[in-house]
Formats: C-alpha cells, sequence, structure tokens
C-alpha cells in the first residue's frame, strides 16, 4: 500500500492487483501485458495503442477527427461537423452529412 505523492523511478511490478484512488500519472510509454480495467473518467494525452487482440468498450467512444487504417494512412475515415467522409488510396470515396 501506498500513500500520498510517490515517484518511481525505474521499474514498478505488481504481481496481482493494483488499485489507485486518485490520479495515476505516467510520464513514459508504458507497457502492459495483460488487462487495463479503469472506471470512470479516463485522459490520455497522446496515444494508445493495441497492437493486437480485440478491444472493448464499454459505453462510448469519442474521436476527434480521424480512424485511420494501421498501416495504411491514406485509409481513413474522417469525422467533421454532423459529417463523415471515407477516404481509400487517399481519394474521397463516400461521404455522409447530415
Amino acid at each position: 500500500s501506498v500513500t500520498g505523492a510517490t515517484t518511481l523511478s525505474n521499474t514498478f511490478s505488481v504481481a496481482n492487483n493494483a488499485t489507485v484512488t486518485g490520479t495515476l500519472g505516467v510520464t513514459r510509454a508504458t507497457t502492459l501485458s495483460n488487462t487495463l480495467s479503469v472506471t470512470g473518467a479516463t485522459t490520455f494525452s497522446t496515444s494508445v495503442t493495441a497492437t493486437s487482440g480485440t478491444q472493448t468498450f464499454g459505453d462510448d467512444v469519442r474521436i476527434g477527427k480521424y480512424i485511420y487504417h494501421n498501416g495504411d494512412t491514406n485509409t481513413y475515415m474522417a469525422y467533421g461537423s454532423d459529417t463523415i467522409d471515407f477516404y481509400t488510396g487517399g481519394d474521397a470515396q463516400l461521404f455522409m452529412d447530415e
């Protein structure tokens, strides 16, 4: 059990479960080998990468503007104000608007 502000400068390992009440800040790259379960609002200030498997979200997923096909930067969905556009090979294929 850790109470109060704590700084870990190298490796932090947990063999079973870890519970954080309050804020957990991570400033460098982090690798999770199994499951990360988050309850409540969560903000990632850079990016999150899932390299394999299926990602399941219980409620909302909010997208800023784009969803890209992994490894193919010119195939994506673009969200605008009341619009969704689909691109393949960098060319617009389908437009949807209100």
